[in-house]
């Protein structure tokens, strides 16, 4: 993979995510309760059973980086990567909780506590918000990959940069609107261009996390960071915002979406700067050569 391709390539993660949850909404679609609980609870099973056996012979036959293969060979692989994170860099780590946190929030806030919203207030049933559900989920699917492509043209955190300002400035006014007025459209509308701005922050994420540690330290760090901003702040966050909303504070969700959006645009600003800078100098050094 081409170094130019790596915010593409980072989208089909989350790209085959969704695919995975709307192949699960459709095939329990198929499945009354009486067949879940009989026998189809055994199907999931089964299939990773199957995907468990390929996935390990796959990890088996794979070789490593030339760059961690470097760092091998010259003998600075460190025993304790997660130490070294935690002793060296706490500031990268604060930026890789910032994207962890503003990955997840926005979906979370524009699509699964709506789903609260559209049974409370519009009296849909559950069939239907599962139908909206998998119609958002398609459209994700669709346009992750098209979003990484695009961050790899314009620059990944510049992307991400421009999706939390985005949701910074669409959260407050959208809310409102939506708990003044009794429309659905304007729900489902909301829900659309949340998912917009979110899939360009989502796509090339994956890419940029990499990209705050050494190589030597980097899967350690990036997956410690990420994993604790999605456990503290993001997943939680439909609990928080329906606590908040329980106790009087209707816009809670806003603000909620507001600060992860904060969160999501100071953990990748300094990144952008930094990968201008080194992609200023790889051409000068091409040109150079």
């Amino acid at each position: 993979m081409k170094k130019e391709q790596v915010g593409f390539a980072g989208s089909m993660l989350a790209t085959l995510g969704f695919v995975g949850a709307v192949t699960g909404t459709l095939l329990g679609s198929f499945f009354t309760r009486s067949h879940i609980v009989s026998w189809g609870w055994r199907i999931p099973f089964l299939l990773g059973g199957v995907f468990g056996i390929v996935i390990y012979f796959l990890r088996r036959n794979l070789v490593e980086t030339p760059t961690f293969q470097d760092i091998k060979n010259k003998g600075k692989v460190v025993k304790l990567p997660i130490l070294s994170v935690l002793r060296k860099r706490p500031l990268n780590i604060l930026r890789g909780v910032g994207i962890g946190v503003n990955t997840v929030t926005p979906f979370y806030l524009g699509i699964i506590y709506m789903n609260s919203v559209l049974k409370s207030k519009f009296h849909l049933a559950a069939s239907e918000v599962l139908a909206c559900n998998t119609a958002i989920m398609l459209l994700w699917i669709l346009l992750l990959p098209l979003a990484g492509y695009i961050s790899d043209k314009i620059g990944k955190t510049r992307l991400m940069a421009f999706s939390a300002i985005g949701t910074l400035l669409l959260a407050y006014p959208s809310f409102l609107y939506i708990h003044a007025v009794t429309s659905l459209s304007a729900l489902i509308t909301f829900q659309i261009l949340i998912s917009l701005l979110s899939i360009c922050f989502v796509a090339p994420c994956s890419a940029v996390l990499p990209e705050l540690f050494p190589p030597e330290e980097r899967y350690s760090g990036s997956a410690f960071s990420y994993s604790l901003g999605v456990a503290i702040l993001g997943g939680t966050a439909p609990l928080i915002v329906a606590s908040l909303v329980n106790h009087g504070f209707i816009m809670g969700p806003a603000f909620y979406l507001i600060f992860s959006s904060i969160l999501g645009f100071l953990a990748v600003f300094d990144v952008k700067l930094f990968q201008d800078v080194k992609l200023q100098h790889e051409v000068k050094h091409k040109l150079a050569a």
